[in-house]
């Protein structure tokens, strides 16, 4: 079964076309009663309906999406594109113009339809150096009537009204296939024998990986003998495949127990990454001093430092170099007195960050949002 989800009177040969009044893709009883038994839907189709739901409602559309959607199903989103050049375009979509309660680009969205599992492949977008981008795709999986092919307004061959259009995948064994290697790994290396906490460090480094968007790099400061580094390379090889960078001066060093660090645990991890065949950069150097001479945009900041108090210094440091829609994941211990809830605290502060979210391990990420 394929559906068009907010069709608009609109029909197309061999879809069911379904009204907000029968099928609200907030409701998860009418995917149920749609389905009226059968297993899962084969193809979704949702064109122009997602950008008036809010940052908050967009997760739960496409939870019930993904649900219902059969193995390797298909969903096809057309929005209007937030990074359309031209001004007069966006004057008209921007919100609140005809009930538009979001702005989206192609960065938020394939994040969001990552998150909710899907495998995110990108049809017609526009870029943030407003270049228009195309890749190959069907009608017959899908047809969107505002994109460039199809819109009148098109005509002349210039993209002057195109859709944000994008497909999200239900490959359902295939989201995450390192992750078993991540946990592997830690399985087979953990020296202090903690695997239980740090299987769970493990999942959230390698899942704030696998989600950081793409246009930047993933940078894990306090890489010690690289148990996070690992499962951040895995993530990103499931993810958007960015450049993982470890970040650590390996000198004579106490943590806040007393536990002793040196430049003995750079060859342990050296040694760890070569049993692993992971090639993530090395960039040895303290986190204040490298993050004055930084270049390269980031994607994903974590933070896994041992020392109290230093968090808030190192989120001041790095967040200018994290771009829209990327994140930063603080590491705390089980009383949260690391300092990391101060960090969090000065970042949502500046009202360039958002979107706090709490995981296992003491681990908490937040997203910048301008």
């Amino acid at each position: 079964m394929k559906i068009i989800i907010g069709a608009g009177g609109k029909t197309q040969d061999g879809w069911i076309s379904t009204e907000q009044d029968e099928l609200d893709l907030l409701h998860e009883v009418d995917f149920i009663r749609m389905l009226n038994g059968a297993l899962g839907f084969e193809a979704i189709l949702v064109e122009h309906c997602v950008e008036h739901l809010t940052i908050d409602e967009i997760p739960i559309a496409l939870a019930n999406c993904f649900k219902y959607l059969s193995p390797n199903g298909r969903l096809r989103i057309a929005v209007p594109d937030g990074l359309h050049p031209d001004l007069d375009y966006i004057e008209h979509i921007s919100p609140p113009s005809d009930g538009h309660k979001i702005l989206l680009n192609y960065r938020l969205l394939s994040r969001l339809m990552r998150q909710a599992g899907f495998e995110v492949n990108l049809l017609e977008w526009w870029d943030e150096d407003g270049g228009f981008k195309a890749n190959l795709w069907y009608s017959t999986d899908g047809n969107i009537e505002r994109c460039l092919t199809n819109d009148p307004r098109n005509d002349d061959g210039w993209p002057h009204y195109t859709s944000l259009i994008l497909d999200g995948i239900k490959v359902t064994d295939k989201i995450r296939p390192h992750l078993d290697k991540a946990f592997e790994f830690i399985s087979n290396t953990d020296i202090n024998k903690l695997s239980g906490f740090n299987r769970k460090k493990a999942y959230a480094f390698y899942e704030l990986a696998r989600l950081a968007p793409a246009g930047g790099v993933i940078i894990e400061i306090g890489c010690y003998l690289g148990m996070g580094t690992v499962p951040l390379w895995y993530g990103a090889r499931d993810g958007h495949r960015c450049t993982v960078y470890a970040v650590d001066p390996y000198v004579e060093n106490y943590g806040w127990i007393g536990e002793r660090y040196g430049p003995e645990d750079q060859k342990v991890w050296e040694s760890n990454m070569a049993k692993e065949k992971v090639h993530p950069k090395l960039v040895k150097g303290y986190s204040h001093e490298l993050s004055q001479v930084w270049k390269e945009p980031i994607s994903l900041a974590i933070f896994d430092i041992p020392t109290r108090k230093t968090y808030l210094e190192a989120a001041r440091d790095w967040e200018r170099h994290v771009i829209t829609g990327g994140l930063i994941g603080l590491r705390d211990i089980d009383d949260y007195s690391m300092g990391t809830e101060e960090a969090i605290e000065y970042l949502l502060g500046t009202g360039r960050w958002g979107n706090r979210k709490y995981w296992e391990a003491f681990i908490t990420s937040i997203e910048r949002i301008a």
